[in-house]
């Protein structure tokens, strides 16, 4: 995420639409993950149009907490879960752009001045809720950069041995802010 998200998206578009049948609004939109409004053209590296969910909606925050609680729950008392992994890669370019809900986002927002740094945003989101969760935190290396340059997470909160793991393609990981 927020890549490679279609499968996620589609879902909770369904599961808005069953919610909506029974005019239940609130569940409708508990879990959605994309702008309704948003005309964004991309294409992703898998040729998908509609595969990243939106950085700019609590919703999508509100799913991603869940799914690491639920993820965490099926893993306590065998293998405890320590590190979850968002990817981060292959958003593809152009995503949100024309998202109403972004616009008026970023025009709200301090330090987010333009679509290029809502991936960054992002990063940060998931990185909270899982350290809440007391978990660390894994991503391809793209996903924790803007072109060549990293972002910026020195203020994420560490919880066991990494503040993030960065998977690289290049080499087989790197570990960013080791504490022991």
């Amino acid at each position: 995420m927020p890549g490679h998200a279609r499968a996620a998206i589609v879902s909770m578009k369904e599961r808005k639409r069953i919610y909506d049948m029974r005019k239940n609004s609130s569940m409708a939109e508990q879990y959605l993950l994309h702008d309704p409004d948003d005309v964004s053209e991309y294409m992703s590296v898998q040729w998908f149009v509609d595969n990243a969910v939106n950085p700019c909606i609590e919703s999508t925050y509100t799913f991603i907490d869940h799914l690491i609680t639920e993820v965490k729950a099926m893993h306590d008392g065998i293998q405890n879960l320590e590190i979850f992994s968002f990817g981060g890669d292959e958003t593809a370019k152009g995503a949100w752009e024309r998202s109403p809900k972004c616009r008026e986002f970023i025009a709200t927002s301090i330090g987010i001045d333009s679509v290029s740094d809502l991936k960054e945003h992002f990063a940060r989101r998931v990185g909270n809720i899982a350290s809440r969760k007391g978990l660390d935190i894994s991503a391809w290396e793209d996903g924790l950069m803007h072109g060549k340059t990293p972002f910026n997470l020195t203020h994420l909160v560490p919880n066991g041995r990494y503040t993030f793991l960065v998977i690289s393609f290049m080499n087989f990981y790197t570990i960013v802010h080791v504490l022991k």
